[in-house]
C-alpha cells in the first residue's frame, strides 16, 4: 500500500514539475548512504503505461541501457539479470507472467548487482512534458532507498527514444556526479580531521613545554 501511494505521489509531482517550458532536474541522496559502494547498478522494469505510438516498456529499458554508456560504473540490463537467473536457477523469467517474473527477479537481484534503478514515467500532454523519476534501491533490501533523481522534459516534448535517452543520460551523469561529490567531501573531511589531529598534537606539546618551564 505504501509503495502504491508513493508511486501515485511521484506521478503527481512529476506532472506538476513538467508543466514548464524548460526541463527540471533534482538529485536526492538519502542520509548515511554511501553511493561509492554501488559498483554494479541494474536497470529494472519501468513503471510506465505507454500511450499509442510511444516506445514500449521494453524499448524504454533498452534506451536506458544505451544511455548508461555515459556512466563510469558497471550497468546491467534487465536481460543481463534474466540471463544470469536462467543460467543459475534454470528459470526463464522472460517467459513468466510479469508479477511472477518480478518476484523471482527481486529475490535474486542481490547476487548480480549492488543496487537497482527503476524509473517511473509520466506521459506528456498538451500542457505538460513527460517526466521520469528514477529510484535507486539497495539490491540486498529493495525497501531501502539510496537516492532518487527527478527530471522532466520541456513542454511539448512527447515520448520518443531520443527524449528517453536524453533524460536517462541526465540521470546517469547525475548519479556519477553524486558519487564523485561524496568522494570529494570525504577527502575534505579526512584532510580536516588530519589537520585537527596535528594541531592537537602541537597544542599538547606546547602545553607540555610550558608545564616543564613552570616546574623549573
Amino acid at each position: 500500500m505504501k509503495i502504491l501511494f508513493r508511486t501515485a505521489l511521484t506521478m503527481l509531482l512529476l506532472v506538476a514539475l513538467s508543466a514548464t517550458t524548460f526541463a527540471v532536474s533534482r538529485m536526492n541522496v538519502y542520509e548515511n548512504v554511501d553511493l561509492q559502494k554501488v559498483q554494479r547498478l541494474a536497470i529494472g522494469m519501468p513503471q510506465y503505461y505507454p500511450p499509442p505510438n510511444a516506445p514500449t516498456v521494453n524499448e524504454v529499458m533498452n534506451t536506458m541501457f544505451t544511455a548508461s554508456r555515459v556512466s563510469k560504473i558497471m550497468i546491467l540490463s534487465y536481460d543481463d539479470i534474466a540471463s544470469n537467473i536462467k543460467r543459475d536457477k534454470h528459470i526463464d523469467i522472460k517467459q513468466l507472467p510479469p508479477k511472477k517474473a518480478m518476484s523471482i527477479y527481486a529475490a535474486n537481484i542481490d547476487k548480480y548487482a549492488d543496487a537497482l534503478v527503476v524509473a517511473t514515467i509520466t506521459s506528456s500532454g498538451k500542457r505538460v512534458g513527460m517526466g521520469m523519476f528514477f529510484e535507486v534501491r539497495d539490491a540486498k533490501d529493495l525497501s531501502v532507498m539510496l537516492c532518487d533523481y527527478q527530471t522532466t522534459a520541456g513542454r511539448g516534448e512527447a515520448e520518443s527514444d531520443s527524449v528517453f535517452k536524453a533524460l536517462s543520460e541526465d540521470f546517469f551523469h547525475a548519479f556519477d556526479n553524486a558519487v564523485k561529490k561524496q568522494a570529494e567531501d570525504r577527502e575534505v573531511s579526512a584532510k580536516e580531521a588530519a589537520k585537527a589531529e596535528r594541531q592537537a598534537v602541537k597544542d599538547a606539546l606546547k602545553k607540555n613545554r610550558a608545564a616543564k618551564k613552570s616546574d623549573k
